[in-house]
């Protein structure tokens, strides 16, 4: 039984030879690494700059030898994605603002009023960094459990259990914040 490249692997070993071929992984992660990095620092401007450099330093990678096959390509670039956002902060020496304005869709006909964005900001900010970042990762970047597990160096289960307590810790600080 032949072993065949997944189609990130594809691409990645064409661009060596045919740089071009970034764009489809450029295009397939685009979204997912934006909207991380959005949720972090909560402004336009340096959330594109620090995507940017984001592909930039996975491309210079790749151009390098830097990644592995045997390695998943989400969970690589994801791994740069928290090392260049950590940079950033390390830089500004500032907490990241979180915004819910962009990302939240009502799903149910009930319309999101600013008091109910108020309301889950403040309870999402008083969850342990670690908590934010289990659904920031799930949720802003739309990341499976598997993938996070790798980018965690944890097992799936236990990723999928914590970010499993981390939305009923949110949900009963919601619920206590309208009493």
């Amino acid at each position: 039984m032949e072993n065949k490249p997944t189609d990130d692997e594809y691409w990645i070993k064409r661009i060596p030879i045919d740089p071009s071929a970034f764009e489809v992984i450029y295009d397939r992660y685009l979204l997912q690494v934006y909207r991380y990095i959005y949720r972090k620092v909560g402004n336009q401007a340096e959330a594109e700059d620090l995507t940017s450099i984001v592909f930039l330093h996975a491309l210079e990678g790749i151009l390098k030898g830097q990644y592995a096959s045997r390695n998943k390509f989400l969970a690589w670039l994801f791994s740069i994605v928290r090392i260049k956002t950590a940079d950033h902060f390390r830089e500004r020496k500032r907490m990241p603002i979180v915004s819910f304005d962009d990302e939240l869709e009502p799903t149910d006909g009930h319309e999101i009023t600013p008091g109910d964005l108020r309301g889950l900001s403040k309870c999402y900010s008083g969850l342990s960094s670690s908590e934010q970042e289990l659904l920031a990762l799930r949720f802003s970047a739309d990341l499976d459990f598997k993938t996070i597990a790798l980018i965690l160096h944890k097992n799936t289960a236990a990723v999928k259990m914590a970010t499993y307590r981390s939305l009923d810790k949110l949900r009963k600080r919601m619920e206590g914040s309208d009493e």
